[in-house]
C-alpha cells in the first residue's frame, strides 16, 4: 500500500494560492460534502473558491455557506481534488468528462488508460484523499489509507491553518459537515477508526454543539422508493458459504423511482445476510452494472481491483459494461471469499 505524504506542501499552496477550484466525486455522499467546508474555512482565509461536486440534493444540509465564486482565469488558479480515488470519477466539467469517458472506452476501462494523457486534460495541483487505490495523480498527494475519511483530513489540516494564521476556521457549519463526514464513513465509529479518528471527533465536538441526534436522523433518513426498492434487493439476494449478492435492475430502480444513490445504499441492508463479502449489482439506465463491495473482516480490495475497481481494504466499488461481466465477478468474489 503506497501512502503519499505531502502534507506540508498541500498547507503551504493552501496558504500562498489565491484562487481554488475544489472538486470532488460523483455520486456524492457525506464524506465527499466536506469540499463545502474546505471552501468556507479557505474563504474565511480571503481566498477566492469555486466548488464543482455532485453532491445529492438530500445531503443539502451540509452544504456549508460558502459563496460560490466563479475563479478568474487569467491569474494562477489552484486546483484541489478531495475524496477521490480515480480520475475519471471527479464531478469535472461536461466537456473533459466526455473525454474521459471516450479514452476509457477506447481502453476498455480507466485502469488501462495512459495516465498521463487522462490527467493532462485537467492536470491537479493538490490531491486530498484516504482511498487506498489512489494513484496519486495531482502535484502533491495528501494520501492517507489509514484516515477514516478525507473529513478527518481535513479536521487535522484546519487545526494547523488555524495555527498559522491565527483566525478561526471552525464554524458550526464546517463543524456539522466534517462530523457527519466522519461518522457517515465509519458508520458512526464501527469501521475504519484510529485514535486519530476519535481524536479529531473530539476536536470538533470541542468547537461546536452538534445536534447528534438531528445528524445521524439526516443521514439515516430513505424515501419510500428506497423501502420498495429492498423488495428488489431481497427477492434477488442469493447466498454461497461466504458471498452474498443482490442485483437491482434499472427497471424496478425505474418503476419505483429511486435515485441512483439511494439505491446504491442498499448495501448497507445486504451487509446484514451471513457472509465475509458481500456485493451489489445496481444496473444504470446506460445498461452499465455499477457495484458496490464489502468485506466483512476481510479484504476486498484486490478484487476490485482485478475488475478494474478501487476503494478501501475493506469497501471498494467496480463498474462492469454489462450483465454478462455479472457472472464472471460473482465466480471471482465467490473464490475470493472462500480464501478469506
Amino acid at each position: 500500500m503506497t501512502v503519499y505524504q505531502d502534507y506540508e506542501n498541500v498547507k503551504s499552496q493552501l496558504l500562498s494560492e489565491r484562487q481554488f477550484v475544489l472538486v470532488t466525486h460523483r455520486r456524492g455522499d457525506a464524506d465527499s460534502a466536506c469540499v463545502f467546508a474546505l471552501a468556507e474555512a479557505l474563504q474565511i482565509l480571503d481566498k477566492r473558491v469555486e466548488v464543482l461536486h455532485d453532491v445529492p440534493g438530500y445531503l443539502d444540509w451540509l452544504f456549508a455557506p460558502y459563496r460560490q465564486q466563479t475563479v478568474d482565469n487569467s491569474q494562477p488558479v489552484c486546483f484541489v481534488a478531495l475524496d477521490t480515488g480515480n480520475y475519471a470519477r471527479l464531478a469535472l466539467p461536461k466537456e473533459i468528462r466526455e473525454s474521459v469517458g471516450e479514452m476509457i472506452r477506447a481502453a476498455g476501462r480507466e485502469d488501462q488508460v495512459d495516465q498521463g494523457a487522462l490527467h493532462a486534460l485537467l492536470p491537479f495541483d493538490l490531491v486530498i484523499d484516504h482511498h487506498a487505490s489512489n494513484p496519486g495523480y495531482g502535484r502533491y498527494n495528501w494520501i492517507d489509507p489509514k484516515a477514516s475519511s478525507t473529513s478527518e483530513l481535513l479536521t487535522m489540516l484546519l487545526l494547523d491553518l488555524e495555527r498559522e494564521t491565527g483566525k478561526s476556521l471552525f464554524t458550526e457549519a464546517i463543524c456539522q459537515s466534517l462530523f457527519a463526514g466522519i461518522v457517515s464513513d465509519t458508520q458512526w465509529f464501527l469501521r475504519d477508526t484510529t485514535a486519530r479518528t476519535y481524536e479529531m471527533a473530539g476536536v470538533i465536538e470541542q468547537r461546536a454543539t452538534l445536534d447528534k441526534p438531528d445528524i445521524a436522523a439526516n443521514l439515516m433518513q430513505r424515501s419510500p422508493a428506497y423501502f420498495g426498492l429492498g423488495s428488489v434487493l431481497r427477492k434477488n439476494v442469493r447466498r454461497t458459504e461466504a458471498l452474498a449478492w443482490s442485483f437491482l435492475d434499472r427497471a424496478s430502480i425505474r418503476a419505483y423511482g429511486a435515485e441512483p444513490e439511494e439505491a446504491a445504499l442498499l448495501i448497507e441492508e445486504l451487509e446484514k445476510v451471513p457472509c465475509k463479502i458481500a456485493v451489489l449489482f445496481i444496473e444504470e439506465e446506460s445498461g452499465v452494472i455499477r457495484v458496490r463491495l464489502r468485506g466483512k473482516g476481510v479484504p476486498i480490495l484486490e478484487l476490485a481491483k482485478r475488475h478494474g475497481g478501487g476503494g478501501h481494504l475493506r469497501r471498494a466499488g467496480v463498474m462492469l459494461k454489462s450483465r454478462q461481466e455479472v457472472a464472471r465477478f460473482v465466480e471471482d468474489a465467490a473464490k475470493e471469499s472462500m480464501r478469506a
